[in-house]
């Protein structure tokens, strides 16, 4: 899986849910999460925040297993943080239950589009499978400079056909 399809599947996911609405009436409610550095608050971030959430992707982690034959299998353990802004009307408790009610709706969105196409999730042309028996770990976050919170939710992707690269001899001097 490429990061550049696995951050277009989450930006897909950020443009269709309501509470988060990306790039609907001017709205920038996604990013990647690189650098903490990039998360202070630009006017668009500002506007969405106050009214609704965002999500901020974070990049996968590629972790791969051995198996009898040879090959491997690759495990995408990934997270994102669905985040909104306190105001008078919207507390820390509410924007904290909120979000994991946003999390929530996301894994049911990503779990029926894996179920309505035989058990797969195809992004970037590759077959992969949120990993289920893994389970989906929601924790609170809290402590941005701009005073944004919300939740964190870490999962694993799977790649249903693993075949990782072959050694290819062409590659090394010796």
């Amino acid at each position: 899986m490429k990061r550049s399809d696995y951050q277009a599947f989450f930006k897909l996911i950020a443009s269709q849910h309501t509470d988060i609405a990306h790039q609907q009436d001017g709205r920038f409610a996604f990013d990647m999460y690189d650098d903490p550095d990039e998360l202070l608050p630009t006017q668009p971030f500002m506007l969405t925040w106050q009214t609704g959430f965002v999500l901020i992707l974070e990049h996968y982690e590629l972790k791969l297993t051995g198996n009898r034959s040879g090959g491997f299998k690759a495990f995408y353990p990934g997270a994102f943080m669905v985040l909104g802004l306190p105001t008078a009307s919207r507390t820390v408790a509410s924007i904290i239950d909120e979000a994991e009610t946003v999390s929530r709706e996301i894994w049911a969105k990503i779990a029926q589009d894996q179920k309505s196409l035989g058990g797969y999730l195809t992004i970037g042309g590759k077959l992969i499978v949120l990993d289920e028996a893994a389970g989906i770990q929601c924790n609170p976050v809290f402590g941005f400079e701009d005073g944004a919170l919300g939740v964190r939710a870490e999962f694993i992707f799977t790649e249903q056909s693993s075949s990782c690269q072959e050694h290819n001899p062409g590659k090394w001097l010796i």
